[in-house]
């Protein structure tokens, strides 16, 4: 099942409960750096997962409002790099 939401959202569920970890932010997979000097993100970091793969991102980098919309143009592009 995926399910889209605004941000990426991620947790880890061992045992039957919620695993926050030490810090209380164990699974944050959205803020796991992938660019070194990428976007800024709301975390205060720069290069954040979220920043390229929430559906925001999409939405942002197709700059369309509608998800289908942008779903439609991500793979138009893709197929005309194909060609």
């Amino acid at each position: 099942m995926l399910l889209l939401v605004r941000e990426l959202e991620v947790g880890i569920i061992l045992n039957g409960n919620l695993y926050t970890g030490s810090t209380g932010i164990a699974g944050e997979l959205g803020h796991m750096v992938i660019e070194k000097e990428g976007l800024e993100c709301r975390c205060g970091r720069k290069g954040c997962f979220e920043k390229y793969a929430s559906v925001n991102a999409l939405l942002k980098m197709t700059e369309t409002e509608n998800l289908n919309e942008a779903f439609y143009l991500i793979e138009k592009n893709a197929n005309m790099q194909n060609v």
